[in-house]
C-alpha cells in the first residue's frame, strides 16, 4: 500500500514538473495578427495591423496603435539620449503634439519625449525597477526601438546609431533618422465621403469620393448668382437689371431691381443669431419716418430678418437661419456673410456695418459704432430717346436725352409761308401763296398756290430804251432791246453818198464807228492810189502800208483814185448785242450795245438730272443723277444715298402692335405661299395701317404662320360707323412678322430698282373688299440694328432672306481665345493658350526661376545645400566662407597628433608631435646644455614622430683638455658649474 501511494505521489510530482517545463509564452489574443494558439502565457506582444483612426469607416478597435502612448512611469534608473537638430529636423513633423517613444524588445514603452516645436531635446529611456516583480522598464544591454507618434499616425524610426539600454549611459543621436509607417497602423484607413472642397458636404477626412458631393445654388446661367458647381438648384436665382419693358435696357430675365424695396421679414425658421444695435449705431442712421426699418439679407438677396429702428435708442435684429427640415431655402446658411439695408420711407440705403456679420447659429454680434449709409440709385432702367417736347417723337418715358434723334416734321424752306424754323425733317408740306401767272408783275416763281393777286404786266419801263411804255405794271428788262443812244447812232449812221472824181478828192468819213482804213475803203481798193489825213499820215494799198490806222467819224481825208466813183458811200453793218466780255452772252461780232448783257449763272443745266437748275446758264459739273429710295430717315429702310423718294418706305412695327384686329364685317383674303416664310412657322403675320392719320399704326389683320400655303384676312373700314376702323379701298398696309420676340418687316409692294425704275410686285396692289391677292415673294427687313457679322461674338439673331442693318457694334474674340475667353488650344489645360505658353522654370526657389513661365521645362537650377544662388553661404557666422552647417571643429595645427586637415573651425589640439627620447637633442626646447639634461628642460612633446636624430653625448668638448671627447656634444659641468674638462 505504501508502495502504491509513493508511486502515485511520484507521478503527480513528475506531472507538475512536466507542466512547469512546457509553459509557452506568446500572444494569446485571438484578434491579434500574431495570435499563437499554442501559447499558454500572454507575453504582451500582441499586435494587430489595421486602421486606427476613429474617423475612418474601417476603424479597427483592436489595432495596436495605443501601445505607443507617452511614458509616464518613474522606475528609478535610466539612460539619456540627446536628440540633436539634425535628428529632429529629419522627422518632418506635421502636428503640434508629435512625440517619440522608446520601446523595449517586447514592445513595452520605456520612455517618451515631445519633439514638436523644438530644435533639439533629450529622451530618458527608463530601466527595469529590479525591486518590483513586474518588468517595468528596459533590461540592461536590451536593444531599444523607437517610434514617432504624429497626430493619429504612427511611424517606426530607424535610428542612425543602434541604441542598447545602459543604466546611466549617455548617447547623442547627431544625424538624420529615417522612418516608415508603423506596422500597428497599416495605412488602410478608408473614409467614404465627398472630397470636393466646393461641396456643401465636403469631408476633409474622406479618402474615397463616394459621389455624394452636392452643392445647392442657382443653376441658371443667366443669373447673377449662377453657381457653375451647383448640383441642386435652390430656386433662388436672381438677376439685377431693368424690369421695365419700356426701357432700352429692359432685361427679360431681371428678377431684382436695385431699387426694389425689401419687405419686412415675417418667418420663424426656428434658428437664428442676434445682431445688437447700440445707441451710436442707431443715431448714425438719421431715421426720419416712424416706420423705418432695417432688413438683413443673405448673399442671394433673400431677406432673413428685419427690425424697426424708428423711435428707439437701441435694439436688436434676429437673423434667421435656414430651416433644414424643408427643401426650400428660407433663411441664411451657415457661415454666409450677411448684408443690411435701411428702408427710410420710399428710399433705400445700403448699410456698411462697423463689424462684419456672418451667420452663426445662436451667436451675438454687437454693433458699437456708427454705420455708413449709401443711397441706392434706383434709376438703373434707362430709355435713350428724344426728351424735347417740341419734337414729334418726344418720348415722355425717356430718361436720357438723345437730342440727335429728335424729329420735327414740317416745312424747312424759308421761302414758304409755313416755314418752321425748328423743323428737322421736311415733310413736303411747304406752300407759298402768290401770283403764279408769268406775265404779271407780281409773279412769284416760288408760289405753290394761286392767290389771285396778280397785278400788272411785265414790259420795258426803262426810259433809256425806245421800247419804254409807262403803261406797263412792272419792268422786264429783257423786253428792253434798243437804247435811244444806239437808235440815234443808227440814225446818224445812215448812208451819205458822194461822187468821187478821178484824181484828187476831199472826202468826209460819214460812218458812226471808227473803222480801219483798209476795211473802210475796201470797195475801191483796186483803184485807190493813196488816202491821207490832216497829219499827212497815209494809206497806200499798192504797198499794203497803212499809216493812218482807223478812219475817225466826222474827219476829212484827201484821196487820189485812178477812176471816178459816182455815188460812193461807206458800208453800214448794224450788229446789236452784248459788248461786255465778262458777260455770259458777250457777242464778239456786235458793234452796237443793245443793253442785253446777262451775267454767268452756274449750276446743273441738264434737265434730265436730279438737281437741274432752270435759272443756270453755265454748267458747273454739279449734276446728280436721280437715286431712288426711301428718303424718310424715320423708316426702317431709309436710304441715306437716295435723293428721290420712290414710295418704298416701310413703316416701323413693334411687337406690342400685334393685337387682335377688329372684325369690321368687310375683309380681303391674302393667300401666302412663299417658302421664305416657312422658317417663321408658329409665328404671327400681321397687317398694320395708320387709320386716323395720327401716326399710330393699328393692326388690321393677324394670322399664325404655317408652312406651305396659308391665308391672312385683312379688314376693311366699316362704313356704317363714323370712325375709321379698317382699310379704305386701295390702302396698302404695312405687313410684318412676329417670331420669337423678333419683328420682321415685310414689303409686299416694292422690290428693288432696275436702272432707276421701281419694280412693283403685282401680288398686292391695295385693299379690295372681298378681294383676293396671292403672295409668292416678299422683301424682309429686320427691325433691330445690330452686329451682322457671323464671325463676331455678339452676332444678332438673323433669319434667312432677311435684310439687316449693321450698327457697327460687332465684337470679336481675342486671338487664341473663343468668345467666352477660353483658349482654343490648351493641351495641358492650364488656361494659358498653347500659343502664349512660356517654357521655363516655375519653382520660385530655383536660381533660374522665370516669373513669366507658364510651362515647366525641367530647367530649374537649384543652389547647393546651405548655399544661395550666388554660391554664398546662407549662414556663415564667422564669415570664413564655410557654411555653418558644414563647419568641422578640430585641431588645425599640424604639430599635433590629432591634427585634422578637414577642420574649418579651431578645436582642441592634443598630442604634441616631436622627439620623446630624452637621449636626443630634439627632445629639448633647444640644443641642451648640461643643466638642461639635469633639469629635464624638454620641449613637451607627447607623441613621437621619429624626429629624434641627434644623439646626446656628454663629456669634455674642449679640444685643449686632456680628457677631450671628440664625440661629445654636451659639455659636462660638475657641481657649482665647475668644468668637467681636465687641463
Amino acid at each position: 500500500m505504501k508502495n502504491i501511494l509513493f508511486v502515485l505521489l511520484f507521478f503527480v510530482h513528475c506531472l507538475c514538473i512536466a507542466q512547469a517545463q512546457y509553459v509557452i509564452s506568446g500572444c494569446t489574443s485571438a484578434w491579434a495578427d500574431n495570435y499563437n494558439e499554442s501559447a499558454t502565457e500572454d507575453d504582451g506582444s500582441c499586435y494587430r495591423g489595421g486602421c486606427m483612426a476613429y474617423w475612418a469607416d474601417n476603424y479597427d478597435a483592436h489595432a495596436t496603435f495605443s501601445s505607443s502612448e507617452p511614458f509616464t512611469e518613474y522606475t528609478g534608473s535610466n539612460m539619456i539620449l540627446l536628440l540633436t537638430q539634425s535628428f529632429i529636423s529629419s522627422l518632418q513633423i506635421s502636428t503640434s503634439s508629435a512625440y517619440v517613444v522608446a520601446k523595449s524588445s517586447n514592445g513595452m514603452v520605456a520612455g517618451s519625449a515631445v519633439v514638436a516645436g523644438v530644435i533639439q531635446t533629450s529622451i530618458a529611456v527608463w530601466g527595469d525597477d529590479i525591486f518590483t516583480d513586474e518588468v517595468d522598464g528596459a533590461i540592461e544591454n536590451e536593444l531599444i526601438s523607437f517610434q514617432l507618434v504624429d497626430g493619429e499616425t504612427l511611424y517606426d524610426i530607424q535610428m542612425p546609431t543602434t541604441v542598447s539600454y545602459i543604466t546611466n549611459g549617455i548617447m547623442s543621436i547627431s544625424s538624420a533618422a529615417s522612418f516608415t509607417l508603423a506596422s500597428g497602423d497599416d495605412g488602410s484607413c478608408i473614409r467614404n465621403g465627398c472630397t470636393s472642397e466646393w461641396a456643401i458636404n465636403y469631408d476633409a477626412l474622406a479618402t474615397n469620393d463616394d459621389g455624394s458631393c452636392y452643392r445647392r445654388g442657382c443653376m441658371a446661367d443667366w443669373a447673377d448668382n449662377f453657381d457653375a458647381q451647383a448640383t441642386d438648384d435652390n430656386g433662388y436665382c436672381y438677376k439685377y437689371g431693368c424690369k421695365s419693358e419700356w426701357a432700352d435696357n429692359y432685361h427679360p430675365y431681371a428678377t431684382h431691381s436695385t431699387y426694389d424695396i425689401p419687405e419686412p421679414f415675417s418667418v420663424n425658421t426656428g434658428a437664428n443669431m442676434v445682431v445688437f444695435f447700440t445707441q451710436s449705431f442707431i443715431e448714425s442712421l438719421n431715421v426720419t419716418h416712424m416706420g423705418d426699418y432695417i432688413v438683413a439679407l443673405d448673399p442671394n438677396g433673400l431677406v432673413v430678418g428685419s427690425e424697426v429702428v424708428a423711435g428707439v435708442s437701441q435694439t436688436s435684429i434676429a437673423v434667421w437661419g435656414d430651416d433644414y427640415a424643408t427643401p426650400e431655402v428660407d433663411g441664411a446658411l451657415d457661415d454666409v456673410p450677411i448684408s443690411f439695408q435701411l428702408v427710410k420711407g420710399d428710399q433705400l440705403y445700403d448699410l456698411e456695418m462697423p463689424t462684419p456679420v456672418s451667420y452663426i447659429l445662436n451667436s451675438l454680434v454687437v454693433q458699437t459704432s456708427a454705420a455708413s449709409i449709401t443711397l441706392v440709385d434706383g434709376n438703373e432702367c434707362y430709355r435713350y430717346a428724344c426728351m424735347s417736347e417740341w419734337a414729334d417723337n418726344y418720348d415722355e418715358l425717356a430718361t436720357i436725352d438723345n437730342s440727335s434723334s429728335c424729329v420735327k416734321y414740317g416745312c424747312m424752306s424759308k421761302w414758304a409761308d409755313n416755314f418752321d424754323d425748328i423743323a428737322t425733317d421736311d415733310d413736303g408740306s411747304c406752300f407759298r401763296l402768290g401770283c403764279m401767272q408769268l406775265d404779271y408783275c407780281n409773279y412769284d416763281p416760288l408760289a405753290t398756290l394761286e392767290n389771285n393777286t396778280c397785278i400788272g404786266f411785265y414790259g420795258c419801263m426803262d426810259e433809256n430804251y425806245i421800247e419804254y411804255d409807262a403803261n406797263f405794271g412792272c419792268n422786264d428788262q429783257s423786253k428792253c432791246s434798243v437804247t435811244w443812244k444806239s437808235a440815234y447812232q443808227a440814225v446818224q449812221s445812215l448812208a451819205i453818198f458822194v461822187d468821187i472824181e478821178e484824181g484828187w478828192n476831199i472826202l468826209g468819213y460819214t460812218h458812226h464807228l471808227e473803222t480801219d482804213a483798209e476795211e473802210a475803203m475796201s470797195t475801191m481798193l483796186d483803184d485807190l492810189i493813196i488816202i491821207k489825213n490832216n497829219n499827212a499820215n497815209f494809206y497806200m494799198p499798192e504797198y499794203s502800208f497803212n499809216g493812218i490806222g482807223n478812219l475817225i467819224p466826222g474827219q476829212g481825208y484827201q484821196l487820189k483814185v485812178s477812176r471816178a466813183y459816182p455815188a460812193f458811200t461807206f458800208l453800214h453793218d448794224f450788229n446789236f448785242g452784248c459788248l461786255d466780255t465778262t458777260m455770259f452772252n458777250y457777242n464778239p461780232i456786235a458793234n452796237i450795245d443793245a443793253g442785253l448783257c446777262i451775267p454767268f449763272r452756274y449750276g446743273c443745266i441738264d434737265s434730265t438730272m436730279y438737281n437741274y437748275d432752270d435759272t443756270a446758264n453755265t454748267d458747273d459739273d454739279s449734276c446728280e443723277s436721280y437715286i431712288y429710295g426711301c428718303i424718310d430717315s424715320t423708316r426702317i429702310n431709309f436710304d441715306y444715298m437716295a435723293n428721290t423718294d420712290d414710295g418704298s418706305c416701310i413703316e416701323f412695327v413693334s411687337s406690342n402692335m400685334f393685337t387682335t384686329p377688329i372684325n369690321t364685317g368687310a375683309n380681303m383674303t391674302v393667300g401666302i405661299y412663299a417658302t421664305k416664310f416657312d422658317q417663321f412657322y408658329g409665328g404671327t403675320i400681321g397687317a398694320f395701317y395708320d387709320l386716323n392719320g395720327d401716326g399710330v399704326l393699328k393692326c388690321v389683320g393677324s394670322e399664325a404662320i404655317l408652312t406651305g400655303f396659308f391665308g391672312l384676312s385683312i379688314w376693311g373700314d366699316d362704313s356704317s360707323t363714323p370712325e375709321t376702323d379698317g382699310l379704305a379701298s386701295g390702302a396698302v398696309p404695312q405687313f410684318a412678322i412676329l417670331y420669337d420676340e423678333d419683328v420682321i418687316l415685310i414689303d409686299l409692294v416694292h422690290t428693288n430698282l432696275n436702272n432707276g425704275n421701281l419694280i412693283e410686285l403685282p401680288q398686292f396692289t391695295g385693299y379690295v373688299t372681298n378681294g383676293m391677292a396671292n403672295i409668292t415673294d416678299a422683301n424682309l427687313f429686320g427691325v433691330e440694328d445690330g452686329c451682322t457679322d457671323s464671325s463676331a461674338c455678339n452676332t444678332m439673331t438673323m433669319y434667312a432672306d432677311v435684310t439687316y442693318f449693321d450698327d457697327g457694334s460687332c465684337t470679336f474674340a481675342t486671338t487664341g481665345y473663343d468668345c467666352d475667353g477660353v483658349c482654343l488650344n490648351d493641351v495641358d489645360g492650364d488656361t494659358v493658350c498653347d500659343e502664349f505658353e512660356v517654357a521655363g522654370c516655375q519653382d520660385a526657389s530655383a536660381c533660374n526661376y522665370n516669373v513669366l513661365a507658364t510651362d515647366s521645362d525641367g530647367s530649374c537650377d537649384y543652389p547647393d545645400m546651405y548655399y544661395n544662388c550666388a554660391g554664398q553661404c546662407i549662414s556663415d557666422v564667422d564669415a570664413d566662407g564655410v557654411c555653418d552647417e558644414l563647419e568641422v571643429e578640430g585641431c588645425q595645427d599640424e604639430v599635433y597628433d590629432n591634427y585634422d586637415a578637414s577642420a574649418t573651425d579651431a578645436g582642441t589640439c592634443s598630442g604634441l608631435l616631436g622627439c620623446t627620447d630624452s637621449g636626443y637633442a630634439e627632445y629639448y626646447v633647444s640644443f641642451p646644455s648640461y643643466d638642461d639634461l639635469l633639469y629635464d628642460n624638454r620641449a613637451g612633446h607627447e607623441v613621437d614622430d621619429n624626429s629624434c636624430t641627434t644623439k646626446i653625448v656628454t663629456g669634455c668638448t674642449n679640444p685643449a683638455a686632456s680628457n677631450f671627447n671628440p664625440d661629445a656634444n654636451v659639455n659636462i659641468t660638475v657641481e657649482y658649474h665647475h668644468d668637467f674638462c681636465i687641463y
